[in-house]
């Protein structure tokens, strides 16, 4: 269907205005023996303003359902090809490429049967979770295999030092044991 499809119902709105009897006006003859044109002295009928807004929000609507629809038939179509398993990258970059637009689906369908396939060798979302476990655990032990035992001395403050001196050397410690290459 038309975008346009809703005016002539606006425009049947119209057509009593323009059915009503007219005011003719003679105008003198030229002498040639033909009567000459009538003058018409009501004006045009002009469309409500109302209607002519409503015919065109539905001419609107119904242009974009229908654009909308093809749009979806056109993404559903490809989807469903055979060309589609193995290059759904470049067939989302081909059916929303403007330049494109205009393309059917068989269009690039064929598009897509010359693209090579791509292997998918992805993991399962489980198997995913359990290598992230795995490397985990395992940059875990590393870790823990690099380092030494503490030599925090927990008793530190007994022997006289004030007790925040004491402390901050015992956190001093502590960090320059975690993180050997920070600088002060």
């Amino acid at each position: 269907m038309s975008r346009f499809a809703g005016l002539p119902a606006a425009l049947k709105a119209t057509k009593a205005a323009t059915e009503a009897p007219e005011d003719i006006e003679e105008t003198e003859d030229d002498g040639d023996g033909t009567p000459p044109p009538a003058k018409s002295k009501q004006k045009e009928p002009v469309m409500a303003d109302e209607n002519q807004s409503a015919a065109l929000d539905a001419a609107k609507k119904e242009g974009h359902d229908a654009g909308f629809k093809a749009a979806t038939d056109r993404f559903n179509a490809v989807m469903a090809s055979e060309h589609y398993a193995g290059r759904e990258a470049s067939a989302a970059k081909l059916l929303t490429n403007a330049s494109l637009f205009s393309a059917s689906a068989d269009d690039v369908c064929a598009i897509l049967a010359d693209m090579p396939k791509v292997e998918h060798t992805a993991l399962s979302e489980q198997e995913q979770r359990e290598a992230a476990e795995d490397g985990g655990r395992k940059e875990m032990k590393e870790a823990l295999g690099k380092g030494a035992n503490s030599t925090i001395d927990a008793d530190a403050g007994k022997d006289g030092k004030a007790k925040a001196e004491s402390s901050a050397a015992v956190w001093d410690t502590a960090i320059a044991a975690v993180f050997p290459d920070a600088r002060k």
